[in-house]
């Protein structure tokens, strides 16, 4: 359910978030096969959580060939009438060892690569259901 800023009278009941929600195979949304989106929709999954792996550019601006592959995902999922939650990482940890090790983006870098992810995003609001919460903290 939105909440518009009305009042709120009437609740609709809702499936349990894990009969419409998937995550994107490989970790990776501008890797998604549009007839596996198409898939998942005729399954009655809907929603997918989308991570867009940044780990190669950590240390550069992002290049044009990720930027048009995210473009080109978000058409697929729109064709496909799948929403998107959206989550941008620069490492993902599986393991404690591994979330110890991980690096992320200098502060300069990661607000260049939300400069050049703005008109990506924009253009295809109607399709993201979310942004899950991030912060920029430094690495020890």
């Amino acid at each position: 359910m939105v909440y518009s800023g009305q009042d709120v009278t009437e609740f609709e009941e809702t499936k349990p978030i894990s009969t419409y929600v998937f995550a994107f195979a490989a970790g990776d949304f501008v890797k998604v096969v549009e007839a596996d989106l198409r898939d998942m929709r005729q399954r009655g999954l809907t929603v997918g959580y989308a991570v867009v792996r940044l780990d190669k550019f950590r240390d550069k601006p992002l290049s044009g060939a990720l930027l048009a592959d995210l473009d080109g995902a978000f058409a697929k999922a729109r064709r496909s009438g799948v929403k998107v939650i959206l989550r941008f990482a620069y490492n993902y940890p599986q393991s404690s060892q591994e979330y110890q090790d991980a690096q992320d983006a200098p502060l300069a870098i990661v607000l260049n690569h939300i400069n050049q992810l703005k008109p990506i995003i924009s253009a295809n609001m109607r399709l993201k259901k979310l942004n899950t919460a991030s912060t920029v903290t430094p690495m020890k």
